[in-house]
């Protein structure tokens, strides 16, 4: 549940303390279970998140929330510019045809629903 950015809705919208790469450290009132999370993105309706967890060294990765590949055999995702960011281009015409991502994992979220959108 708190990884579904939806949850943080009230925190982005009323909270300007947020950023990417905060972490929050998250424990169950029951003291069942701890994690700890890194914000991945922060919009005006959402903060994404992404679990650290460490491994048998100690060293903490990112679960990948979103196992999406940035290319697809049709679209790709690609880094423009600060004003552009990312973006998602079509093979066949290298057309841009969405853009103003602040995270590639964003870029192929939109990217994947795009394609089933159009096929269906």
């Amino acid at each position: 549940m708190l990884l579904q950015s939806e949850y943080w809705k009230h925190v982005a919208a009323s909270n300007k303390h947020v950023k990417a790469r905060d972490i929050i450290h998250a424990e169950c009132e029951d003291r069942s279970w701890l994690a700890t999370y890194t914000v991945r993105d922060v919009g005006p309706y959402h903060i994404k998140l992404a679990i650290l967890t460490p491994d048998s060294d100690g060293v903490c990765w990112f679960n990948k929330v979103d196992d999406l590949s940035l290319e697809t055999a049709t679209h790709y995702v690609e880094w423009i510019n600060i004003g552009e960011m990312y973006v998602v281009r079509r093979k066949s015409d290298k057309e841009i045809i969405e853009n103003r991502f602040r995270t590639p994992e964003l870029a192929a979220a939109w990217m994947h629903k795009h394609i089933k959108d159009i096929a269906a």
